[in-house]
């Protein structure tokens, strides 16, 4: 079972947002949302693991080239 807060985070990364962005709109520590994230990810069946794993690889690498992208 996950919290109320959890599960807000689930929606919010599930709707496309990065953990950036989740955390500014939910008014929480960066830091706090990757740990749900991987805490979430590990503790989770394997279809809900499996789709956020997914989801957070995607979203590494439009970061990565959203960096190169305001670097160059």
């Amino acid at each position: 079972m996950i919290t109320p807060r959890e599960q807000r985070i689930v929606d919010l990364f599930e709707a496309g947002l990065s953990q950036k962005a989740i955390a500014e709109r939910m008014g929480l520590a960066e830091s706090y949302v990757r740990g749900r994230v991987a805490y979430l990810c590990s503790n989770l069946g394997p279809d809900v693991r499996h789709a956020l794993a997914m989801r957070q690889g995607s979203q590494a690498r439009l970061d990565r080239i959203e960096q190169a992208r305001m670097q160059g």
